[in-house]
């Protein structure tokens, strides 16, 4: 966790951080500037929305590939909510299906190529990523998975140059990541179809993965 913590405290990487906040703000700010407000996105959204109904197997895709980069996954989870939302069951069966193909190849990719190339970001701060090939992979897998803030795109790529064993890896992940993707997706169905009870149930999903990190800080505490 020490070791963790000096990463989180690099300059370099707050330095990314505020390069992305200040590209998102510019992106704000041209948009405001283009005329564009709440109205628009709100028309947006719905068009997205019933043109992806239709074409269900491009929402899929997204999630199979966007989530490996700096995108919010949380986003397309909604949406698949809105999309399927007189059958959230079934939207969560097939969004997990499309993130398991995206933990995959995010690993791999992450495994054979990233490792070297984080090392020598690592070198100022003299250290190596730990190889975690041995059995405390699940340990890692579940404080990377359970921390908030993590991206999801990170965690993937950091199981992968770490060289968690995959066969531990991917059932956490599924496991972790699928509690909150069903929680968001039934918030997003709950939403579109003004169900209640749909709507508590995807909130208390959410809530499940925000008590399984409290009880694992206390663990390590």
């Amino acid at each position: 966790m020490l070791k963790l913590r000096a990463i989180l405290a690099d300059r370099r990487l707050h330095r990314l951080g505020w390069s992305g906040a200040a590209v998102g703000a510019c992106c704000l700010l041209l948009a405001w500037r283009m005329g564009f407000d709440s109205s628009d996105v709100k028309l947006g959204w719905m068009t997205l929305e019933k043109w992806l109904q239709q074409h269900p197997i491009w929402l899929f895709a997204s999630l199979v590939v966007l989530p490996g980069f700096p995108f919010p996954t949380s986003a397309l989870l909604i949406l698949a909510g809105t999309v399927w939302r007189d059958r959230p069951l079934t939207g969560l069966v097939i969004c997990l299906i499309a993130l398991s193909l995206n933990m995959t190849w995010t690993y791999w990719f992450a495994r054979v190529t990233g490792r070297k190339g984080i090392n020598r970001w690592l070198v100022p701060l003299k250290m190596r990523l730990p190889d975690e090939g041995g059995g405390q992979g699940w340990r890692w897998m579940l404080v990377i998975r359970l921390t908030p803030g993590i991206p999801f795109f990170i965690q993937n790529f950091l199981s992968g140059v770490m060289k968690i064993p995959f066969g531990t890896y991917l059932p956490i992940s599924v496991c972790c990541n699928g509690v909150l993707a069903g929680g968001l997706i039934f918030v997003g169905a709950g939403l579109a179809s003004g169900s209640v009870t749909t709507l508590l149930g995807g909130g208390g999903l959410i809530a499940v993965v925000a008590l399984l990190f409290q009880r694992l800080i206390k663990r390590r505490a």
